[in-house]
């Protein structure tokens, strides 16, 4: 019973130091890209007219979803058909 404790014990040690003879060091890494967030003036019209398009655009793809579900009647018709079931 001794040799079977000393020879899992062997295993567990030679297990654990295994694991560490594989571990590489990372060589390549990926930078990370450079952002800069400048308030200051434009130098031109065309900068601040790209600048307003861009956030227009984020602003209607954002609300589209509920503009859509806001115009039309399928979604008001499925909430009172849910309430009519559920009265029922």
């Amino acid at each position: 019973m001794n040799a079977r404790k000393i020879s899992i014990l062997i295993f567990t040690l030679l297990l654990i130091v295994e694991t560490n003879l594989f571990a590489q060091q990372a060589t390549n890494t990926v930078p990370f890209p450079k952002i800069n967030l400048d308030v200051g003036t434009a130098q031109n019209g065309s900068d601040v007219s790209v600048t307003l398009q861009i956030l227009l655009m984020m602003t209607v793809l954002s609300l589209a979803p509920s503009i859509v579900i806001m115009t039309t009647s399928y979604l008001r018709i499925i909430i009172v058909f849910h309430f009519l079931k559920s009265a029922l």
